[in-house]
């Protein structure tokens, strides 16, 4: 009898077979409410019978770790039988091992991670030559590729005889070569392709079939690169932003290999305690200072450990970060930065950082947190009688607090043709200190939209806000 069991300590292929026997019928009996008494004298009077006398499975090794079996663990092959009269071949699962190298994975689970199927009238028995044939597709049934080992490089599938074919008598035809999977000389049928999630492949397969043999039946698993043979982890949001005495809260998601989600204890860290902390069991990040730390995510299932990046921005006073796009003189970028230590002072508020997502556009690709003004800084060509111009590129939301809706990032583009004559004459600070009043939203848009300009294409236009003309009275 199976007796008590623990489901990790499970070795041999025939008490595994019992265990599973036993787990599958406790939930078809649970399903129609048959009492637990019933159950249990059922279930293990059907068990003793069939694990008193039963074929021993060969198991390959197995490797553990992040979500994979260890070796005590069941696994699936897929068994496969051929009726040569009815011209037939179908594919179940059937108990065996698992196993792992490096970024190769033996798959099996047929219907669950994977699937040969043979259509029927693509299946055929020549008795004059004695070849059976058959069209198989091989369809990946996870949510990652199979036959790479890092999403670049193809490496291929093979799905390789581990047991048969039997009578001994049937032979693999059209094999494309042998090799050492789980045992040594196994042939196998290769995918020269990558094979990505939910898509199938197809080859022919043959095999020399006397006319005297009515069916046989072999063994196969898939063998193949993956990415991630240990499973991963996601960090979110990556990146994350936080102010010094705030906090943002993130989130770890642990898959197995199959990009299946697993649950997993989660160990969170901190490259750099000076700039953050986070809370090991929480994720929970605190910021301490300005500065960027990597907040690190470990799991106890082995997967590889994850990080993700979170900028703590100083929630003092109103910041603008210069990001020069191309070469400035020391002198040059002495006026840029005077004009915006100007602003800098002008503006006494603080804004709340921003997630700045903005696609390649008038100003480049940016994936970061703000505080409180990204200013790019560039020189462009070919404009006429334009010595310089300012806009913003991105606008915080509309979230009902201060600042909704102002500038986040925003650009100065400087004209070649210009900027030395400018600045010989000393009005660099002043032409851009002008600009960069565009690129923080002192322009028609944002007047228009908040109704701070009167008069708009007449003879007398006015800026009507109250507060301003209040300090310039």
């Amino acid at each position: 009898m199976c007796g008590s069991y623990d489901r990790g300590l499970v070795a041999s292929p025939l008490l595994r077979s019992c265990v599973q026997l036993l787990d599958k019928g406790l939930v078809l009996f649970q399903r129609v409410s048959v009492p637990r008494d019933v159950v249990l004298f059922v279930l293990l009077f059907l068990v003793a019978a069939s694990c008193a006398e039963g074929p021993s499975l060969t198991s390959p090794d197995v490797g553990g770790g992040g979500g994979l079996p260890t070796t005590s663990a069941v696994a699936i092959a897929l068994a496969c039988s051929a009726d040569v009269r009815r011209a037939e071949l179908a594919c179940e699962p059937v108990l065996s091992g698992i196993g792992l190298q490096g970024n190769t994975k033996i798959i099996g689970g047929q219907d669950d991670y994977v699937r040969l199927n043979a259509p029927p009238q693509n299946v055929s028995y020549d008795p004059e030559t004695e070849i059976f044939r058959a069209q198989v597709f091989l369809s990946n049934l996870t949510w990652v590729t199979f036959g790479t080992p890092d999403g670049v490089t193809t490496t291929g599938v093979r799905v390789f005889f581990h047991d048969g074919p039997h009578p001994s008598s049937v032979t693999v035809r059209n094999s494309d070569g042998t090799g050492t999977f789980t045992a040594a000389e196994q042939p196998y049928h290769y995918f020269g392709e990558t094979l990505g999630s939910f898509s199938n492949a197809v080859k022919w397969w043959e095999w020399d079939v006397p006319s005297t043999v009515p069916s046989f039946t072999f063994q196969v698993y898939v063998e193949a690169d993956v990415e991630y043979p240990r499973g991963w982890i996601e960090v979110t949001p990556d990146p994350a932003g936080t102010a010094t005495g705030s906090t943002v809260q993130l989130y770890a998601t642990v898959f197995q290999w199959t990009g299946r989600e697993m649950e997993a204890n989660v160990t969170w860290s901190s490259s750099d305690n000076s700039t953050t902390t986070v809370d090991t069991g929480t994720g929970l990040v605190t910021g301490v200072a300005g500065g960027v730390a990597d907040i690190t995510a470990v799991s106890d299932e082995g997967q590889p450990k994850s990080s993700g990046r979170v900028t703590v921005l100083d929630n003092v006073g109103y910041d603008i970060e210069l990001r020069y796009m191309v070469e400035f003189t020391a002198s040059q970028k002495q006026a840029i930065e005077a004009a915006v230590a100007r602003w800098e002072t002008l503006i006494t508020g603080n804004l709340a950082s921003h997630q700045a997502d903005l696609p390649e556009g008038a100003c480049p690709a940016t994936d970061e947190w703000v505080d409180d003004l990204l200013l790019y800084v560039t020189v462009v060509s070919d404009r006429p009688d334009i010595q310089a111009t300012g806009e913003p590129c991105l606008f915080r939301d509309m979230t009902g607090q201060p600042g909704d809706s102002l500038p986040s990032v925003g650009i100065v583009k400087f004209d070649d043709a210009d900027l030395a004559a400018v600045e010989a004459a000393g009005d660099l600070e002043l032409l851009a200190l002008h600009q960069i009043a565009h690129a923080l939203g002192f322009a028609s848009m944002l007047w228009d939209q908040y109704g701070l300009r009167f008069g708009k294409g007449t003879g007398d236009p006015r800026f009507v806000g109250a507060a301003a003309l209040e300090k310039f009275n």
